[in-house]
């Protein structure tokens, strides 16, 4: 009888390590994650000294300009291209920095970036700033869900916000560092 008890006691040990360690590893990750999402947004509420940099070092002598990129872009076939871009910032979101507009020169659409996997921001205060970003340029459908969004984050009357009725494709870029002037 006593090793009986012994035996289910063990097993219902084991089983209930075996459950709860995942738990306890997803509880961790999403901490950090959560940590980390924190720290980022503190260091843009923050006072940020020019020029900036975040993340993924880059050399930005390769850099080409707005011109050089649509004129290579016109011949090109593939779904994204790698390239450095130096421009202006046009406008950034003015709740975290988790995304710009770029300046793509007289009568061109503008550049949207976003930062890759949400690792890095840029300054509040960025628009208006000179720029240049490494990572990946193609063109991508943004739905009306996240136009509004974007929207929203640039500070757009209600308005405006419920004017955006269809999706959009844009010239879009996923940059793997910045540099704000």
């Amino acid at each position: 009888m006593m090793k009986k008890h012994f035996l289910f006691v063990t097993i219902g040990a084991l089983a209930c390590a075996t459950s709860c360690a995942p738990t306890a590893e997803k509880e961790t990750a999403n901490e950090e994650t959560t940590e980390a999402t924190e720290v980022a947004e503190e260091s843009n509420e923050e006072e940020v000294t020019y020029p900036y940099a975040a993340g993924a070092e880059f050399d930005a002598s390769t850099a080409i300009t707005p011109t050089e990129l649509l004129t290579q872009l016109e011949g090109f076939n593939g779904d994204s291209m790698e390239v450095t871009l130096a421009t202006s910032i046009n406008e950034c979101c003015k709740k975290k920095g988790c995304w710009m507009s770029l300046d793509m020169g007289e009568g061109n659409e503008e550049m949207f970036v976003r930062f890759k996997d949400y690792e890095f921001f840029v300054p509040l205060n960025a628009a208006g700033h000179e720029t240049t970003v490494q990572g990946i340029v193609y063109r991508d459908t943004i739905t009306v869900a996240q136009l509004q969004h974007y929207a929203e984050d640039a500070g757009a009357s209600a308005d405006s916000i419920a004017s955006i009725t269809e999706p959009e494709v844009k010239l879009a870029f996923q940059a793997s560092g910045v540099m704000v002037q």
